[in-house]
């Protein structure tokens, strides 16, 4: 991983950034100043470990907010596009949304130590709900960020395969929507995962 990370000057001008101020209320400024700590923080493929644990304790270690306001900050960046705050696993990530676009050196890159976005079932993505359709991230090839993951070849039916997804993976999303949506209303994060099923 890399000692530092570009930060462009379109950041101070970004329509996502900006809507920070419409969404995240008391929060906004926070958002704000924590999203290009979280930058610095990625890994080549800008992914990192995402609960708000980790989050603050690793990413902005000296800050005074509480671990709820962590959450919700996460909630809101996701919210807006800056990054995919996803779970893999039963484990917390995030990514900044079009990493590679701002950073030089990635060709050096071989593999992330954290799974992507694009890792999770397809299905996530379509959650009634979540009206938001994110892109494919590329292939962790070798020194090759531009290829792409080949296409999954027809099934008979001329359709595109795709993986099931079982009863508890399907629950399992379900749950962590929720509490990005309760975070969102003010719940504290303990609060949300114990009101979501979580325990």
């Amino acid at each position: 991983m890399a000692r530092g990370r570009m930060i462009s000057t379109s950041l101070s001008t970004s329509e996502r950034r900006a809507r920070l101020n419409d969404v995240a209320g008391r929060l906004a400024e926070f958002c704000q100043a924590l999203y290009p700590l979280m930058v610095v923080h990625a890994d080549d493929f800008g992914r990192h470990p995402g609960d708000p644990f980790t989050v603050r304790h690793v990413i902005d270690p000296t800050s005074r907010r509480t671990l709820d306001e962590f959450a919700r900050a996460l909630t809101f960046l996701d919210e807006v596009g800056l990054i995919r705050w996803y779970v893999v696993e039963d484990k917390q990530f995030y990514e900044i949304v079009a990493f590679q676009a701002h950073q030089s050196g990635l060709h050096k890159r071989t593999r992330s130590r954290y799974p992507g976005f694009a890792e999770q079932k397809s299905e996530f993505r379509e959650i009634p709900g979540n009206s938001r359709k994110f892109p494919e991230i590329p292939a962790e090839e070798k020194g090759t960020e531009e290829k792409r993951t080949p296409p999954v070849p027809p099934s008979r039916g001329g359709r595109r395969r795709r993986g099931a997804m079982t009863d508890a993976e399907a629950e399992h999303i379900r749950k962590t929507q929720e509490v990005k949506r309760l975070i969102a209303e003010g719940l504290t994060f303990v609060e949300a995962s114990r009101q979501a099923g979580f325990t």
